[in-house]
């Protein structure tokens, strides 16, 4: 659980986002986040999905994201997932 304000689709989590996605919706009103990465080498693309729901205690932040090709991904989703949340407490922090 990462402790910030408590907001549908925070705007750290948007511009996060922006940074890498081709394509993406993003739903306010429902607290989601959903695109499409691409590789930089090959350009393959994974599906990535965040939900932002709030809590009694902060904002919680469910991410997902998978590879739209095959089921091989060598670890990137996982980097991505955790270089997300590692960025988003960062900026929470300041």
């Amino acid at each position: 659980m990462i402790a910030i304000p408590s907001r549908p689709t925070s705007p750290k989590s948007r511009s996060r986002v922006r940074h890498h996605p081709v394509r993406r919706t993003d739903d306010p009103a429902e607290g989601q986040i959903e695109a499409i990465a691409r590789s930089r080498l090959f350009g393959f693309e994974d599906e990535v999905a965040i939900r932002v729901t709030e809590t009694d205690t902060g904002t919680r932040i469910d991410m997902r994201s998978r590879s739209r090709l095959g089921q091989i991904d060598r670890g990137a989703n996982a980097r991505r997932i955790e270089a997300f949340l590692a960025d988003l407490q960062k900026r929470a922090a300041n």
